[in-house]
Protein backbone atom coordinates (compact mmCIF):
# COMPACT_ATOMS: atom_id res chain seq x y z
CA UNK A 1 0.00 0.00 0.00
CA UNK A 2 1.45 3.40 -0.80
CA UNK A 3 2.76 5.62 2.34
CA UNK A 4 2.55 9.24 2.46
CA UNK A 5 3.04 11.85 5.58
CA UNK A 6 -0.23 10.79 6.55
CA UNK A 7 -0.14 7.27 6.11
CA UNK A 8 2.35 4.56 7.09
CA UNK A 9 2.71 0.74 7.89
CA UNK A 10 2.85 -0.23 11.56
CA UNK A 11 5.20 -3.29 12.48
CA UNK A 12 5.78 -5.16 15.76
CA UNK A 13 8.64 -3.08 16.13
CA UNK A 14 7.12 0.70 15.79
CA UNK A 15 3.47 -0.01 16.72
CA UNK A 16 4.19 1.96 20.08
CA UNK A 17 5.51 4.95 18.58
CA UNK A 18 3.50 4.79 15.33
CA UNK A 19 0.27 4.53 16.78
CA UNK A 20 0.18 4.92 20.75
CA UNK A 21 2.67 7.86 21.15
CA UNK A 22 1.23 9.27 18.31
CA UNK A 23 -2.71 9.55 19.35
CA UNK A 24 -1.62 11.55 22.07
CA UNK A 25 -0.98 14.33 19.44
CA UNK A 26 -4.15 13.71 17.34
CA UNK A 27 -6.51 11.10 16.60
CA UNK A 28 -4.74 7.59 14.65
CA UNK A 29 -7.00 5.38 12.82
CA UNK A 30 -5.45 1.98 12.31
CA UNK A 31 -6.50 -0.26 9.43
CA UNK A 32 -5.74 -4.34 10.36
CA UNK A 33 -5.95 -5.15 6.39
CA UNK A 34 -4.75 -8.82 4.47
CA UNK A 35 -3.64 -8.28 0.67
CA UNK A 36 -5.89 -11.70 0.12
CA UNK A 37 -8.90 -10.11 1.79
CA UNK A 38 -11.19 -8.41 -1.55
CA UNK A 39 -13.14 -6.27 0.97
CA UNK A 40 -9.49 -4.50 2.26
CA UNK A 41 -8.51 -4.05 -1.09
CA UNK A 42 -12.16 -2.40 -1.55
CA UNK A 43 -11.82 -0.23 1.54
CA UNK A 44 -8.23 1.26 0.95
CA UNK A 45 -9.37 3.53 -1.33
CA UNK A 46 -11.55 5.23 0.46
CA UNK A 47 -9.05 5.45 3.29
CA UNK A 48 -6.35 6.29 1.51
CA UNK A 49 -8.40 9.61 0.30
CA UNK A 50 -9.95 10.49 3.41
CA UNK A 51 -5.91 10.49 5.15
CA UNK A 52 -4.72 12.68 1.74
CA UNK A 53 -7.85 14.79 1.55
CA UNK A 54 -7.80 15.85 5.54
CA UNK A 55 -4.29 15.92 5.43
CA UNK A 56 -2.62 15.19 8.83
CA UNK A 57 -6.02 16.01 10.54
CA UNK A 58 -5.55 12.61 11.58
CA UNK A 59 -3.15 9.45 10.95
CA UNK A 60 -3.43 6.63 8.99
CA UNK A 61 -1.57 3.36 9.85
CA UNK A 62 -2.13 0.19 8.23
CA UNK A 63 -1.12 -3.12 9.99
CA UNK A 64 -0.76 -6.09 7.37
CA UNK A 65 -2.70 -8.80 9.42
CA UNK A 66 -0.38 -11.33 7.04
CA UNK A 67 2.67 -10.14 8.16
CA UNK A 68 2.00 -9.32 11.86
CA UNK A 69 -0.08 -11.30 13.15
CA UNK A 70 0.84 -11.09 17.32
CA UNK A 71 -0.49 -7.62 16.52
CA UNK A 72 -3.52 -7.99 15.19
CA UNK A 73 -3.94 -10.46 17.80
CA UNK A 74 -3.06 -8.49 20.51
CA UNK A 75 -5.58 -6.04 19.48
CA UNK A 76 -8.83 -8.68 19.18
CA UNK A 77 -8.44 -8.08 15.49
CA UNK A 78 -10.30 -11.75 14.07
CA UNK A 79 -11.69 -10.65 10.45
CA UNK A 80 -10.16 -7.95 8.38
CA UNK A 81 -10.81 -4.99 7.45
CA UNK A 82 -11.13 -3.86 11.10
CA UNK A 83 -10.35 -0.30 11.73
CA UNK A 84 -9.69 1.01 15.06
CA UNK A 85 -9.38 4.97 16.45
CA UNK A 86 -7.10 5.23 19.06
CA UNK A 87 -6.59 8.71 20.89
CA UNK A 88 -4.44 8.96 23.97
CA UNK A 89 -3.39 5.74 23.91
CA UNK A 90 -6.19 4.00 23.65
CA UNK A 91 -9.08 2.36 21.53
CA UNK A 92 -11.95 4.78 21.45
CA UNK A 93 -13.93 3.14 18.22
CA UNK A 94 -13.58 0.44 15.52
CA UNK A 95 -15.74 -0.54 12.97
CA UNK A 96 -15.45 -4.58 11.43
CA UNK A 97 -16.10 -5.64 8.04
CA UNK A 98 -16.74 -3.45 4.90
Amino acid sequence: MPMSRFIIEATQDNFNEAVLSNSHKGPVLVNYWADNAGPCLRLWPVLEKLANDYAGQFLLVNVDTNDQRQLAQEYGVNSVPTVKLFVNGEVVEQVHGY
